[in-house]
């Protein structure tokens, strides 16, 4: 009971219950007894019960002697005693002020800091900050803290170092050090990424309110707060261009409070329960803005925000479920802007939206299949966008048939072609396929029945070709690396290079592409950058939804692993959930 987090001493300690009838002048005997004194505070509400009293002693040894008992009996009355947190300590407040393990207190400037014999105050600034970056930020904090030399030392390594922050970083910081740091650093910080727990949230923002007015971008996940401490939040940010909250809590109130962000650009919502969109007609300067998985999204609501915000070229409204017909027959007239539109299929007909000016990307969620992919969105897009469309993603499993591809193979100018767990894309496919030549990048993860000589075929066609992915295609063997070695090895001068492979599930892993001759003799020549761990790309809020788990007739798991890239001249084949039959 002697210290706080941070080995922070504690002095003052606080009763949260006391009768309203007691008094300063009672306590005051009671706890000299353990030691002086300096102050007692007492704080009551008219529509409180109880009383809250606080106290502050000259030694922290005294506050300990009085916390080894749970309970004080004063004048009659059985008082609760608890220590203060560590923000409230004295020695938090003191940035050149630590305690070391003796128990006695010291001043650091009184520390002498040997380094090979010398003091480490006689080294360079440049000396000094290379000390700084090779400790944790816990200890980066603490080396701030010494004297203001280091804190200048600092200051000039965060401004490098923490324009983007992750408040992971922060996880085993105490609430001193994690103060501390935003005084320092928060004035360099322009991003700020990752998770505030809920048990800190009103201090966590705090801190960001006071010290890091310069955000631009702010991305938080599972992130509670109420309202007010949210609008103070936003008040505090008049830079912010890109704000992403995921969080099932978030209400309309929340974008109400943002209507001031003249700068903000983009606009991420993710799973917003009881959103309904009811002020996003504010925000009129956004030109991003992501609902997804919003699932009371109201067309209304939706209807007016898309006329209200002129310059929206970005829409993503999967798994929103409540979207009527009306908003997308009339989608065209809403948003004449609009070059990226991700949605669910809907339950309506929605071909329309292919009448978009502007369409550059499409991505269709299908997220509870349904069946056969209705042909007249195919056919529109075709029709209207055959010049125009470059990015098309469809998440619908088993859901594309022959007719589909060929549909598909018409949009000539496609660089991003995405069309996993799909039985229809075979080599018959992937032949049709072959006629988009400005495809850079090709996504068939999960089709089971694409082979390496319908895949080789595409490859040859498609000269812009540079990222494939063919995760969980077991016919896709070293075959298609072997015949791939000799195409790039003729086109060297022509194509992009390295070919990026995700192979993690296929029957191309470590073992069968070291018995590979012709990649062996090639491989310090960089044509290839192979994936072997399973790694998808597309999971998540940016980038698209994979939505399932498994690949059909295997046991294969679908973690969202962190890729791992495999020089070719050092392999390695981390641990995996290949079974050995698949090794073999």
């Amino acid at each position: 009971m002697t210290s706080t987090e941070g080995n922070f001493r504690r002095n003052n300690i606080y009763i949260s219950e006391m009768p309203n009838e007691m008094s300063g002048n009672q306590l005051w005997p009671h706890f000299s007894k353990f030691g002086k004194v300096v102050m007692v505070r007492i704080e009551s509400d008219v529509s409180d019960e109880y009383q809250r009293a606080f106290i502050s002693f000259s030694d922290a040894g005294a506050a300990s002697k009085v916390l080894r008992k749970k309970f004080h009996t004063v004048n009659g009355f059985r008082l609760p005693v608890f220590p203060i947190d560590n923000w409230n300590q004295p020695a938090a407040n003191n940035a050149c002020c630590c305690w070391p393990s003796n128990g006695k207190s010291n001043k650091t400037t009184d520390i002498a800091m040997p380094l090979n014999g010398s003091n480490m105050l006689s080294l360079n600034d440049d000396c000094l900050e290379i000390i700084c970056a090779s400790l944790n930020l816990r200890d980066q904090v603490r080396f701030a803290n010494v004297c203001e030399r280091f804190r200048e030392v600092f200051t000039m390594f965060s401004k490098r170092e923490y324009k983007t922050f992750q408040l992971e970083l922060m996880r085993e910081m105490a609430l001193w050090e994690k103060r501390d740091f935003f005084r320092h650093a928060g004035s360099n910080i322009e991003h700020i990424i990752g998770e505030i727990s809920c048990e800190v949230t009103e201090r966590m923002v705090q801190c960001i309110v006071v010290h890091c007015p310069n955000v631009k971008k702010l991305c938080l996940d599972n992130t509670a707060m109420m309202p007010d401490c949210f609008t103070t939040l936003m008040w505090s940010m008049p830079k912010l261009e890109e704000l992403t909250w995921s969080e099932l809590n978030y209400v309309d109130e929340y974008t109400k409070s943002m209507a001031h962000l003249n700068k903000l650009r983009s606009l991420s919502i993710c799973g917003g329960y009881d959103f309904r969109g009811k002020n996003i007609r504010l925000l009129v300067n956004v030109r991003e803005l992501k609902l997804f998985n919003c699932k009371n999204l109201d067309s209304t609501n939706l209807i007016d925000a898309c006329k209200a915000l002129k310059d929206l070229t970005s829409l993503d409204i999967r798994r929103c479920l409540h979207i009527s017909e009306i908003f997308y027959s009339n989608l065209n007239i809403y948003c004449k802007n609009l070059e990226v539109l991700k949605m669910s299929y809907p339950n309506v007909a929605f071909a329309r939206v292919a009448l978009l000016p502007k369409l550059k990307q499409f991505e269709l969620l299908d997220y509870v299949p349904t069946g056969i992919l209705d042909y007249a969105i195919f056919d529109a897009l075709v029709q209207q966008k055959a010049k125009q469309l470059e990015v098309l993603k469809i998440v619908a499993k088993n859901s594309l048939n022959s007719q589909h591809i060929t549909l598909i193979s018409k949009l000539k100018q496609l660089k991003v072609l995405f069309l996993a767990n799909n039985d229809a894309v075979t080599d018959c496919a992937l032949r049709k396929l072959s006629k988009l030549r400005q495809l850079e990048e090709l996504t068939i993860r999960g089709c089971v029945k694409a082979t390496s000589r319908g895949l080789l075929d595409l490859f040859k066609n498609c000269g812009k070709l540079h990222y494939i992915n063919v995760q969980f295609c077991k016919n896709i063997t070293c075959e298609f690396v072997k015949e791939a070695t000799f195409v790039l090895k003729a086109e060297k001068r022509k194509r992009k290079m390295p070919l990026q492979l995700l192979v993690y599930g296929s029957s191309i892993n470590y073992f069968a592409l070291s018995l590979c001759h012709e990649y062996l003799v090639t491989k310090r020549e960089s044509f290839f950058e192979i994936v072997f761990h399973n790694s998808n790309p597309y999971l998540g809020l940016d980038d698209g939804v994979d939505v399932y788990d498994t690949c059909e007739g295997d046991c294969w798991t679908d973690e969202e692993d962190d890729a791992i890239t495999i020089a070719d001249d050092d392999f390695y084949f981390p641990p995996s959930e290949q079974n050995d039959d698949d090794i073999e």
